[in-house]
Formats: structure tokens, sequence, C-alpha cells
């Protein structure tokens, strides 16, 4: 089989180059991936085995190490660093800039595995940080300001260079090239220097491509990553036209079970209504209206929570299975003051003031929001926001809170129950002046499935749900081992494969019992059966220039009972590119 598969894909990208040879444009986005969960982005880095350091900055500040593709391998909290910025490692020690002024701009040293060793000073509104293995050098950027400052190991400044624009982010060096990358916040321009920082060439930056604000950027091979910070994304871009790319396309199935109604203001039509949320056997929700004990009298201890606030680690008593989620259960939670529930606590420091926001809610941890809006508890008579774990289940009120600067007052409930089922339970609620989101999200990037009147639906089904398989791959060098890995696999998979064709396609499979599925790969190359349960296949690129440029799609398919009327489940698409 091996054998046959390398031959296979051989001659399908050589029939691809003589025919439709795709070479790409210097600055295309040929990927991307999201920051790891609850993290704001900021700097990026490359390490020298060929992965990612990204700083995330704020409340949960840290230093996390990914793969090329997105992949969490681990991660560390810079004691030392109040406001993490830019991250760069001379092959020993990991170099974190620290953008505090009330602490001192400075650029804080590190072992690989976080322990601090000691500081030096930098630049005021220090930025993106590099380092170059020619000069033995550190460079770093500023902000608010056209220059790049030149370090050795010690601190000790040696020179500034003049770069074109204002404002500037992320620095990386290309030991390919003898270059640096520098990402111009100002004019959203990704510009390439020379050594002594001439200016050789540059092209347009997230913002151009329909992302947000770039910042830390770092480059492996000839692909260069780029933060966009308010999409929380890591943007991959082609930097030779010739580079080696992995982009995923389309999404997975089963569809995650996202449930939610969302109302505008004004609108709230639920005030001694009773929603009871049951698990249906297939991986989503069976809806009714609650009819006993819908409302827990023992409200238990008032968590004291002010304005915007959250209370944390909250235990439960029981594990909660997490419907949807690649996380599996929770035993403890965090309770915003706005309305709603962490399902894991520490995922999320973000109290998420001020209106329901179903972007956030679908993308962010797993959730369960009842009142999701700008509530109160700190106002005078704002009420109290109270937790109660009693056997067999826990109780979260907001007790007669109060909309945020109104009289309005609210009274509601979520209960959990260990078989996985909560009652969202509504007593006295205002005619409210916000946007208001109630229901249930795994997370994690799901699928909206838009949003559905409780009142008017019930009872209903959300049909079959899951963890939508995932497949991803390393990027396919010429002469490199590439590992097609699927993840979020149903428990009891039988057997899978990654199938391979020339073509994206997009045909829905609902019409065999696949619901919620779609084809997205024609095919017609070769069906590589995945070892199980690690969910992996790998297989070698010849290392022959005449392949660059190529194009394979590829598609994971998993065969688990249960996960539809099938009982077959369809990872996303994936793009590759053969490159160098």
């Amino acid at each position: 089989m091996r054998s046959s598969l390398h031959c296979a894909v051989t001659l399908a990208a050589a029939s691809l180059l003589s025919s439709a040879l795709l070479t790409a444009q210097v600055g295309t986005v040929i990927g991307t991936f999201p920051t790891p969960a609850g993290v704001i982005p900021a700097g990026l880095g490359a390490d020298t085995n060929g992965n990612l350091m990204l700083t995330g900055t704020g409340a949960n500040k840290v230093v996390a190490f990914l793969d090329s593709t997105g992949v969490l391998l681990s991660s560390w909290i810079p004691s030392n660093t109040t406001t993490p910025a830019g991250v760069a490692t001379d092959g020993t020690n990991i170099f974190v800039t620290d953008q505090s002024p009330a602490t001192g701009y400075d650029v804080d040293v590190y072992t690989r595995t976080g322990t601090w060793v000691r500081s030096f000073p930098a630049p005021a509104f220090c930025e993106g940080i590099t380092y170059s293995p020619i000069s033995g050098h550190l460079f770093i950027t500023q902000i608010n300001a056209a220059t790049v400052t030149e370090y050795d190991l010690l601190g000790t400044s040696i020179g500034t260079f003049t770069l074109t624009g204002t404002a500037h982010g992320g620095i990386s060096y290309d030991p390919v090239t003898n270059t640096f990358w520098v990402m111009d916040r100002s004019n959203d321009l990704i510009r390439n220097y020379d050594p002594t920082f001439v200016e050789l060439s540059n092209f347009p930056g997230p913002v151009a491509n329909s992302y947000g604000i770039g910042r830390g950027c770092a480059i492996i091979g000839s692909a260069l990553y780029v933060v966009s910070v308010p999409n929380r994304m890591v943007l991959t871009f082609d930097t030779t036209g010739t580079a080696a790319a992995a982009r995923a396309y389309g999404r997975g199935c089963p569809v995650e079970p996202v449930v939610y109604e969302l109302w505008a203001n004004g609108t709230m039509d639920v005030s001694n209504r009773a929603f009871r949320f049951t698990p249906n056997g297939n991986g989503g929700w069976f809806v009714t209206n609650c009819t006993t004990n819908c409302f827990e009298t023992n409200l238990g201890a008032n968590l004291g929570l002010g304005d915007d606030q959250l209370a944390t680690n909250r235990a439960l008593g029981f594990s909660f299975p997490l419907l949807g989620s690649p996380n599996g259960a929770t035993t403890a939670i965090d309770i915003s003051s706005n309305g709603f529930i962490y399902l894991r606590t520490g995922a999320s420091t973000d109290h998420q003031c001020c209106a329901g926001d179903v972007t956030k809610f679908i993308s962010n941890p797993e959730r369960i929001s009842i009142l999701w809006m700008d509530l109160d508890p700190a106002a005078a008579g704002g009420g109290s926001v109270n937790f109660n774990a009693l056997p067999g289940k826990a109780v979260v009120t907001w007790n007669n809170v109060k909309e945020w600067n109104t009289t309005s007052a609210n009274t509601c409930q979520i209960q959990l129950f260990p078989n996985g089922e909560f009652i969202l339970s509504y007593q006295t609620v205002a005619n409210l002046n916000h946007v208001v989101l109630a229901g249930y999200s795994p997370g994690n990037f799901s699928s909206d499935p838009g949003s559905t009147d409780f009142t008017a639906a019930v009872p209903f089904s959300t049909g079959f749900g899951g963890a939508r398989l995932q497949l991803t791959s390393n990027r396919p060098l010429l002469g490199a081992t590439i590992t097609y890995r699927v993840t979020s696999l149903p428990a009891n998979s039988l057997l899978g494969a990654v199938i391979m064709g020339l073509a994206q396609v997009s045909t829905p499979l609902d019409v065999i019992g696949m619901q919620g599925c779609t084809l997205l790969c024609s095919g017609d190359l070769a069906n590589a059966p995945l070892a199980l349960p690690a969910g992996t296949f790998s297989i070698t690129i010849p290392n022959s220039a005449g392949l660059l440029g190529g194009l394979l799609y590829h598609q994971g398919v998993v065969a688990a009972n249960g996960t539809n009327a099938l009982g077959v489940v369809t990872s996303n698409g994936l793009e590759l590119r053969i490159g160098n």
C-alpha cells in the first residue's frame, strides 16, 4: 500500500505540473490557524527546531510553544515580565521584551523551560525581538518609532537603524536569505530588509487580507507567520513563490451541538419560563419546557461579585460532560457577573461585558449562558450572584441582579447535573436594554447554527452532534515526511482513512445519512489507512524539483457507530502545495 501510494502521489503531482502548475505570488496567504484559547496574542518567534514561540499578553500572559500548524506543545508564565511583547531565542535562552512602562522597559531572559535568568534595559515601547546567528546579536523594534536597535546578548547597545514607516511590530531574522522581516503596523506592510536595514521589498499584511492589524512575526523556511491580534489568528505568508503550504478549508463533522437564542434590545420573552437541555444520545440536545424542580430555592453562598467580575474554580462535586468539546468533561466552573458560566475553570479571564456576542460564544471556551449582557451586582440594591454545590447538582443563581445603569432587576438560574443535563430557569426578567444571549456552546471555533426561538420551538432536538474531526499536517517539503493527523476521534472509532485527490469539491452528504458532513476532496488518487487510536498516517515526498508547486487535496474519514445515521464522519479538507 505504501509504495503504490508513493507512486500515485508522485504521478499526480507530475500531472498537475504538466497541465496546470500553480505558482504562488510572494505575499500570498498560504495558511491560517487560531492562537490558543483565552490568549491575547502579541509576539511571535521561531526556535531552532522549526517551531513557533508565541507570547500572550493581558491577564493570560504566557510564552507558548506551537508547532508550525498551531498545535500547542508547551507553555509557561513569564514570571518576571509584566507586559510580554516580542520573543526570540539564541538556541539556549528565551528573550522576551517587556512593554510595561510601570516596571521599566526591558528584555527578560529565561531558560527554555521558563526560569528567569536576568534582565537588561530596552528602548521605550520595545516590541519585536529577533536573534541573528551571523552577528550573534539581538535586534529590537519599537512600536512607536521608526527604528530597530542592535544589542549583544548581555544587553549592550551596538547601534540603531532607521526603518520605513512609523510603527513597527514583529521582527524576524531570515537565515536562508540573511535578511530581516518586519511587520510595519503603520502601513500594513510586511517589509524585507538587508542586514544594514536597507529595504529590499514589501507586500500587504493581515489587514489587506481581511484580518485585523498584525503584530508579531516569525519565519520558518520560506513561510512567514504573522499574528493578527483582533482575530486571534496566525497567518502564514509565502515569501518566495515556492513555499510549501498546508491550508485547511471547509469544516469537518459532526457539527458541534451549539444551541442558543439571541434577543435584540427589549425583546426578552422568557419570564417565568424554564428550559431543560437533555443529551439526546446522538451528541446533541433535546430541549423541552421544564415543569418540575425547575428553580432551586437553596441558592447557597453569595459570591460577592462586583460589576464585570469572575468567580473562579467553583467545584461542581461531579464530572459534567462537555458535549461537542475536545476537552471531554469538567469538574469546576468560572462564573461571570454578566450572566454566563465558563465550563472549564481557568479557560478565560474575560468577564465579557457588555452584550451577548455570537462570535465570542462559538469561538471562546465552553460555556452556558443564561442572561449574557451587562449585569451589575455591585449596584445599590443590585442583588447577588450565588453558587451551591448540592448532592447531585450544582446551582448558579443571579438573584435580583440589576442591569447596569438601570433599576431593572433580574432573577435567573442555571442547574447542572452529572448526566450532562442542565436547566435554564427564568423568574423575573426585565425588558432589557442590551442584546442578550442564552444557550450552550462547546466553543473552540464551533459552527454557528443560527438563533433558535426557544419559546416557539420547544420541544426540539438539535440532532446529531459532537466534536468535529480535524485534519492537519506539517508542510510538504521536498524530500521530507508528511504526517497527517486526524484529531477529535470518537472513542468508538472502528477504522479511518485519509482520502487523496486532485481537486477540491463540496458535496453535502446528508442524503446518505451523514448529517452535517460534506465531501471536500475528489478522492481520485488513493485512500491511506489511519493508524488508530493515534489517527496518523505518514508519507515521504520525493526530493524531485519537478514536483514543486504540485497541489494535492485530502480529507479524513472515520467510521464510528452513532455519530450519525450512517456511522461515518469526515474532517475538514486539507490542501497541500509541495514546496521548499
